[in-house]
């Protein structure tokens, strides 16, 4: 083999190989800009979902609102001196449960700010039912305040 051949040759490898380097960096520009491309749209993706479920969680605390307004529709009367029994019993349960149902959609509300306007909103329900239980409102006075709430609150009007 002569010297002159072998230099030609290695110049061949070294021109290929520089443009192998060259293409093998477009490529690596190219994928380093999908991968960037790809981070966004999760992170986007992402952040969308955290705002869906924020809202979720305030439908939830309105729907809680909601069935304890029915539930409270639906109570007995109370008088003083009256044991419930049966039915009546039972009815006026379901003001507690649905109440502590409130409390919950509250708790689980993330945003502080929205968690603040929730606590007042069941404060006010729970006005209402010790209220209720204490003989200090009827049954149909409970209803009306409870939806004197719903409708004064811009958070539970879009409720009604």
């Amino acid at each position: 083999m002569d010297a002159d051949l072998i230099s030609y040759e290695s110049m061949l490898a070294a021109r290929d190989s520089a443009n192998w380097a060259y293409w093998s960096m477009i490529a690596a520009f190219f994928s380093a800009g999908a991968t960037l491309l790809a981070a966004i749209i999760a992170f986007l993706t992402i952040n969308s979902w955290r705002h869906q479920a924020r809202a979720q969680e305030v439908r939830n605390f309105i729907l809680a609102v909601y069935n304890f307004h029915n539930v409270m529709i639906r109570a007995p009367e109370l008088q003083a001196g009256k044991e419930l029994e049966g039915l009546d019993y039972e009815l006026c349960m379901q003001t507690y449960k649905a109440l502590s149902s409130v409390y919950e959609a509250n708790l689980m509300i993330q945003s502080a700010k929205v968690r603040g306007k929730t606590a007042t909103l069941f404060s006010q329900l729970s006005d209402v039912q010790i209220q209720y239980r204490k003989y200090e409102l009827t049954r149909d006075e409970a209803v009306k305040k409870i939806l004197e709430i719903r409708t004064s609150s811009p958070l539970l009007r879009a409720s009604y």
